[in-house]
């Protein structure tokens, strides 16, 4: 019994000593300089009906606006997606979401995406189909 207590006392310390390493890096002083830079390029009103309509003087200004605006409305849902898009959702749901974290690290494969994203447009596309969009946007790109 001691040494099953001991060995209980010993993962017990180790999960413990382990805890800082796997919270989430605070913020440093240049990434704070950046957000607060970039959120002076942005302006976000809201309606009557409380619906923010977002302007920035770029598109990533614009974007960075829309996602402020999105968690100020849902803070929880945009945490969830975080926390599930890093793997570690049975840390917060529980046990039935670890195959869906064990499955993750699949998805998160930027170059095969991309990959994946030049072989789809190959194969979608016929030749007679006008392509407008695709000469404004390219994805990945």
């Amino acid at each position: 019994m001691p040494v099953r207590r001991a060995l209980f006392a010993a993962i017990a310390c180790g999960i413990v000593a382990s805890a800082p390493a796997l919270a989430a890096p605070a913020a440093s002083v240049a990434d704070m300089a950046r957000w607060q830079a970039q959120a002076a390029n942005v302006s976000i009103a809201r309606d009557t009906w409380g619906i923010p309509h977002v302007t920035g003087k770029s598109d990533a200004d614009a974007v960075f606006g829309l996602m402020y605006a999105q968690a100020e409305d849902d803070f929880p849902r945009v945490e969830l997606n975080y926390i599930n898009a890093m793997g570690r959702l049975a840390e917060v749901e529980g046990e039935r979401e670890l195959y869906r974290d064990l499955r993750s690290p699949h998805f998160q494969d930027q170059a095969a995406m991309y990959a994946r994203g030049q072989f789809k447009e190959v194969l979608f596309y016929p030749e007679d189909v006008a392509r407008h969009l695709e000469r404004r946007y390219r994805p990945g790109e």
